[in-house]
């Protein structure tokens, strides 16, 4: 099970905050784009405020993994993911022993 709340979703290793890898073999290595295979068996719920700048990537990583979650109103803040954590959760428990 994965759950994400805004994740910090980069497409290009040049377009990274410094600090965030270290460097660009560990961004591929950690690149999740492009690997749905991966998650085939994996239940994913990905959510993103539609303010928040990760939202285009959050999106687009959603339709990859057919994963449930959404765009909601919100940014990057704590304010949005307290909001958002009990559907988090909802989701993890209820996924548990299945």
């Amino acid at each position: 099970m994965v759950g994400a709340l805004s994740p910090a979703l980069y497409r290009k290793y040049d377009d990274v905050q410094a600090g965030a890898f270290d460097g660009p073999e560990d961004f591929d290595r950690s690149q999740v784009f492009g690997r749905a295979e991966s998650f085939r068996d994996v239940a994913v719920r990905i959510d993103c405020g539609r303010d928040d700048p990760f939202a285009p990537a959050a999106n687009e990583l959603r339709s990859q993994l057919h994963a449930a979650g959404g765009q909601q109103t919100g940014a990057h803040t704590p304010g949005y993911w307290r909001r958002m954590l009990p559907d988090q959760l909802r989701f993890l428990g209820g996924k548990v022993g299945q």
